[in-house]
């Protein structure tokens, strides 16, 4: 089955529960709840422990465990049904259709095997679309009741990507050759003196006109030498300090002094100064905007369902 499909399925019947299997048991249908006056039985219990029991790996003492899970679940969304009764919310049979469809749609199947999906989850079309009902009327709760008081600010969402930086690819930095003459292990001065004086007659070649590729394809004991000492584009923050500080003071096209590295001595050269791309930052920020939002709704319904539970008459008898 799709994983997108599968996973709304499990999300309508399930919320946030963890996978388990259910070893199958026989039990008399009766009523196990009542919601304000509503009753709720063990067959819808059983009907929604259905797609548990198929993956057949929990042990047989955590079905009741499961059950109560998801007798809570069914109560939140009675409570959100009364509530959407009293605020005049509606959802008719097409409204579901068209949910439906767009499920159908995105993860490409015929009516015949969305059906045969359903079935293999252990869910039935009717149950189905009782679950797609409550979804879409919970979506019209959170847009009328609560969207108004889960505003994320630019602050917040500044200091989400400030703190996950190295998850999106939008540091700055700068592309960059270099050339390096590699000194051994415990080199002795008069070597380092060497390298250093090599180093400046290569730039001093360079100021004279020769190109800093041609440089490092024959000087240079670098791997990249071959590539005329190209490094790509390196961040600030992954550099060395030192080789950091004479970078920044490059403009593009100009060529560093020899400076001493633990690799050995090196040479420079900034092609071109790389920061954040504005255009992807702000896409980058959107994403992060509607992910917090999604979030705090999340946060912000289920309190809200707290507070239904507050007021409402609740009798459980399971």
């Amino acid at each position: 089955m799709r994983r997108g499909l599968k996973a709304f399925l499990l999300a309508l019947i399930a919320g946030a529960f963890f996978m388990v299997s259910v070893a199958s048991a026989e039990i008399i249908d009766r009523i196990v709840a009542k919601v304000n006056g509503d009753i709720i039985t063990m067959k819808e219990i059983n009907d929604r422990l259905k797609p548990f029991m198929k993956s057949g790996e929990v042990p047989e003492g955590q079905i009741n465990d499961l059950r109560r899970e998801i007798l809570e679940h069914i109560i939140d969304s009675r409570l959100a049904l009364q509530e959407a009764e009293k605020l005049g919310i509606r959802v008719g049979e097409r409204d579901v259709d068209s949910a439906i469809e767009q499920i159908k749609t995105s993860n490409n199947l015929t009516e015949e095997q969305f059906t045969k999906e359903l079935a293999k989850q252990g869910l039935s079309v009717e149950l189905f679309r009782s679950d797609v009902r409550i979804d879409i009327v919970r979506a019209k709760l959170i847009n009328q009741e609560i969207r108004a008081r889960a505003a994320v600010t630019d602050v917040q969402v500044d200091k989400y990507f400030q703190e996950h930086l190295g998850e999106y690819d939008v540091r700055s930095g700068c592309r960059i050759r270099n050339i390096l003459l590699e000194s051994s292990d415990g080199a002795r001065d008069k070597d380092r003196e060497l390298k250093l004086k090599m180093a400046s007659d290569i730039v001093e070649k360079i100021k004279g006109g020769l190109s800093f590729t041609e440089a490092a394809a024959e000087y240079s004991d670098a791997p990249n030498a071959k590539d005329g000492g190209n490094m790509g584009v390196i961040c600030w923050e992954d550099m060395n300090e030192s080789i950091r500080s004479v970078l920044d003071g490059l403009e593009p096209g100009q060529v560093s002094e020899p400076l001493e590295t633990p690799q050995g001595v090196q040479i420079f050269q900034m092609v071109e100064r790389v920061d954040a791309d504005a255009k992807a930052s702000a896409e980058i920020k959107q994403k992060i905007r509607e992910k917090l939002t999604e979030q705090l709704l999340s946060d912000k319904y289920q309190e809200w369902v707290k507070g239904l539970r507050a007021k409402a008459s609740i009798q459980v008898t399971f």
